[in-house]
């Protein structure tokens, strides 16, 4: 017998008879006649070529093949219910809303964007996680992921939200010193191979003192004296002793994107974070 011959509805009144324990219980709980229980029942018997209801005098009584579909029909109606609450859920905004960023920009740029968000949206609890690593957004580990690469696929949704702007800092005493003599301070290709890359042009060959996985490590070993370090301006710019050393070499810059599932994206919590950030993160950074 093919699915599509089922209606459930069908099914939905053959659960309540079975629940209530009669067709004038199930009758009043659906606010319809007898004679429309009666039918629906006798419908998905024919469709199922099953006898589910022994008519006695004194009323319905479950069949064997009544009493096994009876359970696999509430499984059922369970999971249409929960269908129902989850998608009543999204349409609220309401809820907890996970948001994955690389440390820094979680940190010094994520963080200030979201000043007021709580007071706007009281009843959405934000859950923030600075990661190196990229969540799995398909298997659920967040709601909203900002990267730095766009992201392409037939479940998920990239949006450019900003731009980062890069510069090459140091102490001030770097910037009168011989070029050959300049040290640097660079990146591991593992975990920052863009900037590891723009690194090793900007060294052009020259010593390169130290590597690291993290954009603040590198500023802190900039402070030290340690080298001139390729850094974000928004995360260079909180460190007053350093200073942009002049390069020939054009600008570095990166997108930022905004990266959801498809259907995630349609929750209203979700909707109103995204909303929020595009609005208070500023275009360049």
């Amino acid at each position: 017998m093919p699915a599509s011959e089922l209606v459930w509805d069908d099914l939905k009144h053959f659960a309540l008879v079975a629940r209530e324990g009669s067709i004038a219980g199930a009758a009043r709980f659906a606010k319809v006649e007898h004679s429309t229980i009666v039918r629906r029942i006798g419908r998905l018997e024919e469709t199922l070529k099953l006898r589910l209801f022994n008519r006695l005098v004194r009323g319905w009584v479950l069949t064997e093949e009544g009493n096994a579909l009876r359970e696999r029909v509430l499984q059922i109606e369970g999971q249409v219910l929960g269908v129902v609450r989850s998608a009543q859920d999204m349409g609220k905004e309401a809820g907890s809303v996970t948001l994955t960023a690389p440390p820094d920009l979680l940190s010094d740029v994520v963080i200030p964007a979201l000043a007021g968000f709580a007071a706007d949206h009281p009843q959405i609890e934000l859950r923030l996680f600075g990661a190196t690593d990229r969540a799995n957004l398909s298997r659920g580990e967040a709601d909203i992921a900002l990267r730095m690469v766009k992201v392409e696929g037939a479940e998920l949704v990239s949006q450019r939200v900003c731009s980062v702007s890069y510069g090459l800092y140091g102490l001030a005493g770097w910037s009168g010193e011989v070029w050959h003599k300049r040290r640097f301070v660079g990146y591991s290709d593992l975990h920052q191979p863009f900037l590891n890359d723009a690194l090793i042009r900007l060294a052009a060959g020259r010593e390169i003192a130290l590597q690291t996985n993290s954009p603040r490590v590198a500023l802190k070993a900039a402070a030290a004296g340690l080298g001139l370090a390729l850094l974000p301006n928004f995360l260079a710019e909180s460190c007053g002793e350093l200073v942009v050393v002049e390069t020939h070499e054009a600008p570095v810059s990166r997108p930022v994107y905004l990266v959801m599932q498809r259907d995630v994206r349609k929750a209203h919590r979700v909707r109103a974070v995204v909303d929020h950030l595009r609005q208070h993160i500023c275009r360049e950074i």
